[in-house]
Protein backbone atom coordinates (compact mmCIF):
# COMPACT_ATOMS: atom_id res chain seq x y z
CA UNK A 1 0.00 0.00 0.00
CA UNK A 2 1.45 3.78 -1.04
CA UNK A 3 2.14 5.37 1.64
CA UNK A 4 -0.35 8.33 2.05
CA UNK A 5 2.94 10.62 2.77
CA UNK A 6 5.59 10.43 0.46
CA UNK A 7 8.95 11.14 0.65
CA UNK A 8 8.76 10.56 4.27
CA UNK A 9 7.90 8.13 7.08
CA UNK A 10 5.50 10.33 9.86
CA UNK A 11 6.30 8.29 12.33
CA UNK A 12 9.77 8.32 12.51
CA UNK A 13 10.13 11.69 12.00
CA UNK A 14 7.64 13.19 14.85
CA UNK A 15 7.18 9.77 17.23
CA UNK A 16 6.25 12.08 19.78
CA UNK A 17 2.80 13.34 17.51
CA UNK A 18 2.43 9.73 15.93
CA UNK A 19 2.79 7.24 18.74
CA UNK A 20 -0.87 6.03 18.92
CA UNK A 21 -1.52 5.89 15.39
CA UNK A 22 -0.56 2.59 14.75
CA UNK A 23 -2.71 1.51 17.37
CA UNK A 24 -5.29 3.63 16.66
CA UNK A 25 -5.32 3.00 13.04
CA UNK A 26 -5.53 -0.96 14.23
CA UNK A 27 -8.95 -0.32 16.02
CA UNK A 28 -10.55 1.18 13.46
CA UNK A 29 -9.51 -1.66 10.74
CA UNK A 30 -10.91 -4.30 13.07
CA UNK A 31 -14.36 -2.08 13.69
CA UNK A 32 -14.43 -1.45 9.77
CA UNK A 33 -13.85 -5.24 8.82
CA UNK A 34 -16.36 -6.29 12.39
CA UNK A 35 -18.98 -4.44 10.65
CA UNK A 36 -18.88 -6.38 7.34
CA UNK A 37 -18.18 -9.97 8.54
CA UNK A 38 -20.52 -10.59 11.18
CA UNK A 39 -22.15 -12.29 12.67
CA UNK A 40 -20.27 -15.65 11.65
CA UNK A 41 -16.67 -14.18 12.39
CA UNK A 42 -15.05 -11.64 14.16
CA UNK A 43 -11.93 -9.75 13.91
CA UNK A 44 -9.78 -9.33 17.22
CA UNK A 45 -6.47 -7.92 17.79
CA UNK A 46 -3.63 -9.26 19.66
CA UNK A 47 -1.82 -6.56 22.28
CA UNK A 48 2.24 -5.97 20.93
CA UNK A 49 3.76 -4.01 23.20
CA UNK A 50 7.65 -2.75 21.79
CA UNK A 51 9.31 -0.09 23.48
CA UNK A 52 11.78 1.91 21.63
CA UNK A 53 13.79 4.14 24.40
CA UNK A 54 13.57 3.49 28.26
CA UNK A 55 13.42 5.46 31.22
CA UNK A 56 16.97 4.72 33.67
CA UNK A 57 16.50 5.20 36.98
CA UNK A 58 20.11 6.42 37.47
CA UNK A 59 23.83 5.67 37.43
CA UNK A 60 24.90 5.64 40.64
CA UNK A 61 28.77 5.06 42.31
CA UNK A 62 30.24 5.24 45.65
CA UNK A 63 31.61 9.29 46.61
CA UNK A 64 35.18 9.73 46.64
CA UNK A 65 36.64 11.16 49.63
CA UNK A 66 37.45 14.84 48.94
CA UNK A 67 35.71 15.13 45.31
CA UNK A 68 33.81 18.25 44.34
CA UNK A 69 32.73 16.86 41.27
CA UNK A 70 32.60 14.17 38.98
CA UNK A 71 32.88 13.97 35.10
CA UNK A 72 31.03 10.87 34.21
CA UNK A 73 31.45 9.56 30.14
CA UNK A 74 28.23 7.75 28.95
CA UNK A 75 28.67 6.14 25.32
CA UNK A 76 26.64 3.76 22.88
CA UNK A 77 27.33 0.72 21.48
CA UNK A 78 31.33 0.70 22.77
CA UNK A 79 34.02 2.44 25.02
CA UNK A 80 34.65 4.50 21.31
CA UNK A 81 31.10 4.83 20.25
CA UNK A 82 28.92 7.48 20.04
CA UNK A 83 29.14 10.01 23.08
CA UNK A 84 25.35 10.18 24.43
CA UNK A 85 26.33 12.20 27.65
CA UNK A 86 29.86 14.22 29.22
CA UNK A 87 28.16 16.15 32.38
CA UNK A 88 30.05 17.27 35.34
CA UNK A 89 27.90 16.51 38.17
CA UNK A 90 28.17 17.62 42.11
CA UNK A 91 26.77 14.28 43.44
CA UNK A 92 27.94 10.75 43.00
CA UNK A 93 24.94 9.72 40.61
CA UNK A 94 23.39 10.32 37.13
CA UNK A 95 20.22 10.22 35.30
CA UNK A 96 20.13 10.50 31.74
CA UNK A 97 17.46 11.18 29.56
CA UNK A 98 16.24 7.80 27.96
CA UNK A 99 17.95 5.19 26.01
CA UNK A 100 16.96 3.16 23.12
CA UNK A 101 15.96 0.02 23.52
CA UNK A 102 18.36 -3.31 21.62
CA UNK A 103 21.31 -1.33 22.70
CA UNK A 104 24.47 -1.20 24.51
CA UNK A 105 25.80 1.61 26.85
CA UNK A 106 29.05 2.10 28.55
CA UNK A 107 30.03 4.52 30.95
CA UNK A 108 32.81 5.54 33.49
CA UNK A 109 33.48 8.30 35.95
CA UNK A 110 36.39 10.55 37.29
CA UNK A 111 36.39 12.81 40.46
CA UNK A 112 37.57 15.96 40.85
CA UNK A 113 38.87 18.33 43.44
CA UNK A 114 39.85 21.63 43.47
CA UNK A 115 43.04 21.47 42.34
CA UNK A 116 42.52 18.23 39.58
CA UNK A 117 40.92 15.04 38.71
CA UNK A 118 41.65 11.51 39.13
CA UNK A 119 41.56 8.80 36.55
CA UNK A 120 38.78 7.51 34.57
CA UNK A 121 36.82 4.26 36.71
CA UNK A 122 37.34 1.28 35.01
CA UNK A 123 34.40 1.04 32.08
CA UNK A 124 31.29 -0.22 33.70
CA UNK A 125 28.47 -1.42 31.15
CA UNK A 126 24.25 -2.82 30.70
CA UNK A 127 22.06 -3.49 28.38
CA UNK A 128 18.62 -2.98 27.09
CA UNK A 129 16.37 -5.29 26.01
Amino acid sequence: MPSSFPGMDPYIEHPEIWSDFHGALAVEIRGQLNSSIRPRYVVRLTPYTTYETVEIERLDWKNSNGAIAYDLELRRDSTHGALIANPQLNVSEYKPATARAKKQYFWRVRACNADRCSGWSAWWNFTIQ
